[in-house]
């Protein structure tokens, strides 16, 4: 079965197993079985029967599978245990261990490659392999939230399963404050200047004259980071993820259970804009995503598409007024001194000063989309 597994690499100090996988699993050798088994059987009624019990072992768990739709980046994923880029029965574990094995490589490579002659090109493709860990995480930790579990049992198989089962609500939760410690909190992403500085280009020519077509020769640091959280915002925001995020609510016998929309909305945006509740300056990296994240929201708040919920809408405009009262709080009126204990340095009064704008600029067109649409 085609899959894309990732090296499996154990933290330092646990034991290490087989990097990749060897062997044809469980899943192949039950297809086979079915595509091959020789079935001793003297009409195809008595063969149907033998296929109809090799068929009904699907809800085993070493037997569980995905398809391209269960798996997709998109909204349209549901399943969070079907992936590419994973490893393991919990990906929340996974990733937060390729997390720390990232943050580990970073705080070593220095050391590990300073070896008179080392060339510099050797520390930037380490970098960008340690990096790199965090993309499938925000491609795939946010199908927690709103999840569903897809199941192709039949009706009648030993120990047989719905078709869709919910993700608990505690996996959700944890799923979100993964996001929100690894992917969008203020530290996520601090990188030692020296380390920067040492990240030097390939200037050997590869086959693809990489070192032509690189729009600049140092790593575009910010574009990078904000790559990755621009991931984790857009799937948990996308329309069809919000929609779904609402539906499930009814899936489950207590719904109160449930993670609901306004959670999600209010817990992302606290981590995001956490410097405007601390009354702190707002560093590059942090603007960046206050940005991205202003700018979903806007748009969901002023938008007419007709897939996005109406009650993101609604959420979307308490986010806005949320934020525009903190950074009232904040910054203060324009031409004012700031706010008793507030501590921002120039760029940062600039940020939420445009940011504030921003807003205002949002909420009164959602007013005019009200009118205009009640008018129509």
């Amino acid at each position: 079965v085609m899959d894309y597994i990732p090296v499996n690499l154990a933290p330092e100090g646990k034991p290490q197993g087989e990097h990749y996988q060897t062997t044809i699993g469980p899943y192949d050798r039950w297809a086979i079985e079915y595509a091959y088994k020789p079935i001793a059987a003297g009409t195809p009624e008595a063969e149907e029967r033998e296929l109809e019990a090799i068929a009904s072992r699907a809800a085993e768990p070493a037997l569980a599978y995905g398809t391209d739709e269960d798996t997709m980046d998109s909204g349209r994923g549901i399943d969070p245990t079907s992936n590419r880029y994973d490893n393991g029965r919990d990906i929340l574990i996974y990733y937060s261990s390729r997390a720390a094995l990232a943050r580990e490589l970073f705080a070593k490579m220095e050391a590990r490659f300073s070896e008179p002659g080392t060339r510099y090109q050797t520390l930037r493709r380490v970098f960008t392999e340690g990096i790199a860990e965090f993309v499938p995480a925000a491609m795939n930790v946010p199908k927690y939230v709103g999840g569903i579990r897809h199941h192709r049992d039949h009706i009648g198989d030993p120990n047989g399963r719905l078709p869709y089962v919910p993700v608990p609500v505690a996996e959700q939760r944890a799923a979100l404050d993964f996001l929100n410690r690894e992917i969008f909190a203020p530290a996520a992403f601090n990188f030692p200047p020296r380390l920067l500085n040492k990240l030097a280009i390939e200037r050997l020519p590869d086959i693809e004259g990489m070192v032509w077509t690189a729009e600049r020769n140092d790593l575009p640091i910010h574009t990078v980071v904000l790559a990755i959280q621009s991931l984790a915002i857009e799937r948990l925001y996308h329309p069809t993820s919000l929609s779904r995020l609402g539906d499930v609510q009814s899936r489950y016998d207590r719904p109160q259970d449930a993670l609901t929309m306004a959670e999600l909305f209010s817990g992302v945006r606290r981590t995001v804009w956490s410097e405007v509740e601390g009354r702190q300056s707002v560093n590059s990296f942090r603007r960046n995503l206050q940005r991205r994240h202003l700018t979903t929201i806007i748009n969901l708040a002023i938008q007419n598409d007709p897939v996005t919920p109406e009650d993101a809408r609604t959420l979307a405009r308490a986010d806005l007024l949320a934020l525009q009262r903190g950074i009232n709080a904040v910054v203060g009126r324009d031409g004012q001194a700031l706010p008793a204990g507030s501590r921002l340095d120039a760029i940062s009064r600039a940020h939420l000063d445009e940011s504030r704008a921003r807003i205002s600029a949002a909420l009164e067109a959602g007013i005019e989309r009200q009118t205009g649409a009640s008018r129509g």
